[in-house]
C-alpha cells in the first residue's frame, strides 16, 4: 500500500522533482547492472564506458542500444542478475505478436508488484475506475489467470474473463450478461464487440471506462465505443519487457510516459531527440527492473515525443503519438473480419508475417530454434478454422521475415 501511495503521489510533483527521481534511480541501477550483471559488464568494459560517468537520463547516449536479437543470441545468465535465484522468479514471456520470436523476462515478485500490478492500478484509478468497479477482460483465454485472488473475494477489484477467441456475437452477449462497469481488452476487440453491441440495439449496458492496449487505437475505434457503450477509451502503451510505459489522462489526447519508472527516448538517425515532434524508435530503460535490467532497450515501435505540457496538470513528460503498430484487421471471405490480436496465442517458437492479398492468405513463417516442423499441419488447421474453410489459405516457409516501411514488422500486411 505504501509503495502505491508514493507511486499516486508522484502524478502531483514538479517536473524538475520527477527528473532528479528519474536520474537517481538510474545511477542506481547501472551501478548494480554493472557490478552485478555479466552482459552489461561485458559491455561497459567493452566500450570503455565507467558506470560513474552515468549521471542523468542525458548520458545514456554513450550506451549502446540492446535490441530483442541481442537476447536471443546470448544466454539467458547473461542478461539476470548473479544476485537472485532465477528458479524463484516471475516469468512473463513476450507474445511475438510483432512478428519477433518470444523470449522470457525475470522479475523478482516485489518487482512485478511495483513494475506492473501498481501502476496499472494507477493507471485505473486515474481512468475513472474504482476499485469496487466490475470489471471485464476480453482477451485470447491463455491470459486468463487461474484462480481469484484473495480480495476479489471481499469484492475488490474484481474481473470477470470473456474470452476474445470466439464470434464476436458471443463476447457482446456474454458483456451484456456480465453487464460490468469498465472494459479492458485490445481496441481491434473493443472494435468488434462495439459492432455486435450496436447492431443488437441494446441500451442496457452502462459501462464507465474503457481500457485498450496491445494494439494502435483509431478515432474510429474511439467514436464507436462512445456510441456502442456510451464510454471513453483510456489507452495504455507498454510492452512485457518494460512494462507500462505511457498512458493517455481525461483528456485522452497525449500520453504520460511513467517517468517514475522508465525513461523513455526517440531515437532519430542514431541519435536521441526529446520532444523534437519527429518521429522516431522507442527507446526504453526499466527503472524497477534489477533482476533482469534493460537499458536502452529498443522496443520496436516508433513515436512522436512532445515537449507540450498537459492541461490535465500531470507533468509527467508526453508521447504525442505512436506511430509503430498499426492495426490491420484480416478481411476474410464471408465479410466478416478478425483483428490481428487473434493470432498472438497461435504462432510460437517463430517469427511471421501475415499477408492478405485480395482473396489470398499466406502466412510467412520463419522457424525458431524450438519451432518443430511437424506442428505445421496442426498450425495450418488451426489457422484454417480461424479464416474460415473457403479460405484460400497457405503457409510459406522462408528464410527471413521482411520489414514494411516502419521500423517494426508489421504483423499483418493488407494488399486488398
Amino acid at each position: 500500500m505504501f509503495n502505491y501511495i508514493s507511486l499516486y503521489k508522484n502524478l502531483k510533483l514538479r517536473a524538475s522533482l520527477l527528473k532528479k527521481m528519474q536520474d537517481r534511480r538510474l545511477r542506481q541501477l547501472i551501478q548494480y547492472a554493472y557490478r552485478h550483471v555479466p552482459y552489461y559488464r561485458k559491455m561497459f568494459n567493452k566500450e570503455g564506458i565507467n558506470p560513474e560517468d552515468i549521471k542523468t537520463a542525458s548520458d545514456l547516449s554513450c550506451i549502446p542500444i540492446t535490441g530483442k536479437n541481442d537476447f536471443q543470441n546470448f544466454d539467458k545468465n547473461e542478461f539476470v542478475s548473479e544476485m537472485v535465484d532465477i528458479d524463484k522468479c516471475v516469468k512473463m514471456t513476450t507474445s511475438g505478436d510483432s512478428g519477433g520470436i518470444p523470449f522470457t523476462l525475470y522479475l523478482q515478485r516485489s518487482e512485478h508488484i511495483r513494475l506492473w500490478k501498481l501502476i496499472l492500478l494507477r493507471f485505473m484509478l486515474t481512468s475513472g475506475i474504482s476499485i469496487f468497479h466490475k470489471c471485464c477482460v476480453l482477451a485470447p483465454p491463455l491470459r486468463f489467470p487461474d484462480s481469484k485472488k484473495w480480495f476479489q473475494y471481499l469484492g475488490l477489484l474484481r474481473h470477470y474473463y470473456i474470452s476474445a477467441d470466439q464470434p464476436p456475437r458471443i463476447a457482446a452477449r456474454k458483456l451484456i450478461e456480465y453487464s460490468p462497469d469498465a472494459i479492458f481488452s485490445y481496441p481491434g476487440v473493443v472494435n468488434l464487440v462495439a459492432s455486435e453491441i450496436k447492431k443488437m440495439k441494446h441500451s442496457g449496458l452502462r459501462i464507465k471506462t474503457i481500457l485498450t492496449s496491445g494494439e494502435m487505437l483509431d478515432e474510429q475505434t474511439r467514436e464507436l465505443a462512445r456510441e456502442a457503450f456510451g464510454a471513453e477509451i483510456y489507452d495504455l502503451y507498454g510492452t512485457v519487457e518494460t512494462g507500462p510505459i505511457a498512458w493517455q489522462c481525461h483528456k485522452r489526447k497525449e500520453y504520460h510516459i511513467n517517468i517514475d519508472s522508465v525513461i523513455a527516448e526517440c531515437i532519430k538517425s542514431g541519435i536521441s531527440e526529446p520532444g523534437t515532434d519527429r518521429c522516431g524508435r522507442i527507446v526504453c530503460t526499466s527503472l524497477l527492473n534489477y533482476t533482469m535490467p534493460l537499458i536502452r532497450y529498443d522496443t520496436g515501435d516508433t513515436g512522436v515525443f512532445s515537449q507540450n505540457k498537459c492541461s490535465c496538470g500531470c507533468e509527467f513528460p508526453l508521447i504525442k503519438s505512436l506511430e509503430g503498430r498499426l492495426r490491420n484487421f484480416i478481411k476474410l471471405p464471408d465479410g466478416s473480419v478478425l483483428p490481428p490480436a487473434m493470432f498472438i496465442e497461435i504462432i510460437k517458437d517463430a517469427q511471421y508475417k501475415f499477408i492478405q492479398v485480395g482473396d489470398k492468405y499466406i502466412l510467412e513463417l520463419l522457424p525458431g530454434k524450438n519451432f518443430s516442423m511437424r506442428t505445421l499441419p496442426a498450425l495450418k488447421n488451426k489457422m484454417q478454422n480461424r479464416l474460415g474453410p473457403d479460405a484460400d489459405f497457405h503457409i510459406k516457409i522462408v528464410d527471413r521475415i521482411t520489414k514494411g516501411s516502419s521500423l517494426k514488422r508489421n504483423l499483418v500486411v493488407n494488399d486488398t
